[in-house]
């Protein structure tokens, strides 16, 4: 027997030894998850083999998604992605699931282009950059439990029925607003938890075209949480600690 085998990574990100057993058993479970149990495509911690899966799935499905989930392990980008496939769902496991930026092209880190894209439990590091974490521009995205540990606004909505709930922003750099609401309608942020944004800005920022969206539960760091136009626009807010400004 090798005295030194060679390590191996199995497809959902976990490292395990070289021994031919355990690999034998590791990829048969990989296997059994992913074609027996319905979870979904699972993927590695490598950029890469995630954006081959997403293109694998639109090829086979004509043009519509599916979940995929993602092991545990870092997952480096280095440029702005686009996913344009409809109904993609990404599936991490929390702050095991880490998308971190190491290059800043000015760019969103992720842009939810088509309709129906979800993420959820994935945890965002974006320490460098001037944009927003995720750009949400197709109708029905939602971004879902995910965390957001230093980021300079974690998400901006840019389209119809969208919606943020459950997450959890631990460092937000931007000055005016973490999540930022442009020329968005229907859309929803509930019971998401913002900690560290800089005193003084606005924690959830809907601009003057944002009509009848939804603020609810949504916990602040500063005094300031909700701002948003009324004007007969048909947002509506409820629950939320600190201030709710409405703007005539």
């Amino acid at each position: 027997m090798n005295a030194n085998p060679r390590p191996v990574t199995t497809p959902w990100g976990y490292t395990v030894g070289g021994d031919p057993a355990l690999r034998q058993t590791s990829q048969a479970l990989a296997r059994t998850i992913e074609s027996a149990s319905n979870l979904g495509v699972v993927v590695g911690s490598k950029t890469g083999q995630l954006m081959r899966r997403i293109r694998e799935m639109s090829a086979k499905t004509t043009g519509v998604g599916g979940r995929i989930l993602l092991g545990e392990g870092t997952y480096f980008v280095r440029s702005g992605a686009t996913i344009s496939v409809p109904g993609i769902e990404l599936v991490g496991l929390g702050e095991r699931t880490i998308f971190r930026r190491i290059v800043d092209d000015g760019q969103a880190m992720l842009t939810l282009a088509g309709a129906g894209i979800k993420l959820t439990g994935i945890t965002f590091e974006d320490t460098t950059a001037t944009r927003p974490v995720i750009l949400a521009t197709g109708t029905y995205c939602e971004v879902h439990r995910c965390t957001f540990t230093s980021c300079d606004s974690p998400v901006t909505l840019a389209g119809a029925w969208q919606q943020v709930s459950e997450c959890l922003v631990k460092v937000s750099r931007n000055a005016s607003w973490s999540i930022h609401l442009v020329a968005a309608t229907d859309c929803s942020v509930q019971c998401n938890r913002i900690d560290g944004a800089p005193v003084g800005a606005d924690e959830i920022y809907g601009d003057d075209t944002s009509a009848r969206c939804s603020f609810v539960g949504n916990v602040t760091g500063n005094p300031g949480s909700v701002n948003y136009k009324g004007a007969g626009l048909g947002s509506v807010d409820a629950g939320n600690t600190g201030t709710v400004t409405i703007r005539p």
